[in-house]
């Protein structure tokens, strides 16, 4: 998992699940956040994961079950 997770103390294991679901919510966003601009055109507007599957997806929040906040 992290090389600096030892068992050493008690809370240690905690902190280090902590760390890993923060990395992994960390990789999810930037996988799956839009690129707002690009130096290539057909780069622009799609997400890493859009281009590699070449399938546009909702906003990543909606993925993870969350409603988007809107103005009226």
């Amino acid at each position: 998992m992290f090389p600096f997770c030892t068992r050493t103390k008690k809370g240690d294991i905690t902190d280090c699940l902590l760390l890993f679901m923060a990395k992994a919510l960390l990789q999810f966003f930037l996988n799956h956040r839009r690129f707002l601009r690009s130096e290539r055109p057909e780069r622009a507007g799609k997400s890493p994961a859009e281009l590699l599957s070449g399938s546009p997806h909702p906003h990543w929040l909606e993925m993870l079950g969350y409603v988007r906040f809107s103005r009226n």
